[in-house]
């Protein structure tokens, strides 16, 4: 097995295990409900974008938050704050769980913990995954991670599949959708997430925090 390919079966199975076994799943109340999340921010142009098209829609979300940026933006954090959306803990540095010391890791993330003005045990691992040391450590956290990912990270798939598999999710009770709030994704996202919150509003969806 190439050495990319290893890590990327290595990568699947670490986040099919911790979505299976270990990771937070809100309880299904019978409502179509969207668990909107966005990660890495908060980061100045996309943070505004984005909180002012959740209030165009009343939406409320849950905003996994770097350290770091919570660090050099505290104004976009005590907003979104403000507004009455939820966030959790994404570390402090955006570190990768598997190529990471375990004991680093843990610490990282009680960094970002000390930051974050609220106390919070939702925690969203970067890229969805962890080691399972470091998931020992961490295991008063309630980990969280995603059903349908909004496509912001992926510009080869396209609007209608994301419907698609939003409906599918919430025709179950409800379905987490991942959004980012950071430069690097930014223009996808402001692509995206108007036409993701107009369709869930039509539908009668409700949003909610974690």
């Amino acid at each position: 097995m190439r050495l990319d390919s290893f890590k990327h079966f290595k990568t699947d199975m670490y986040f099919g295990i911790v979505k299976s076994f270990l990771a937070y799943h809100p309880v299904n109340t019978g409502t179509k409900t969207v668990f909107l999340t966005f990660d890495d921010g908060p980061e100045p142009g996309i943070t505004e974008f984005v909180l002012e098209q959740l209030a165009l829609h009343q939406a409320k979300a849950t905003f996994f938050c770097c350290g770091c940026n919570v660090a050099a933006h505290p104004d976009l954090y005590d907003r979104l704050m403000a507004e009455g959306h939820a966030v959790g803990n994404h570390t402090y540095s955006h570190l990768y769980g598997p190529e990471t010391e375990p004991r680093h890791y843990a610490d990282d993330v009680r960094k970002c913990d000390e930051i974050l003005s609220t106390s919070t045990i939702l925690f969203r691992p970067p890229w969805g995954i962890l080691n399972f040391w470091e998931m020992f450590l961490l295991r008063k956290k309630r980990i969280v991670l995603w059903d349908v990912e909004s496509g912001d990270v992926r510009p080869d798939v396209e609007l209608t599949s994301i419907l698609a598999d939003i409906d599918a999710h919430t025709a179950k009770g409800q379905g987490i959708v991942l959004f980012h709030f950071s430069k690097e994704h930014e223009q996808r996202t402001r692509l995206l997430l108007p036409a993701i919150l107009e369709h869930c509003t039509i539908k009668g969806y409700s949003f909610e925090t974690l």
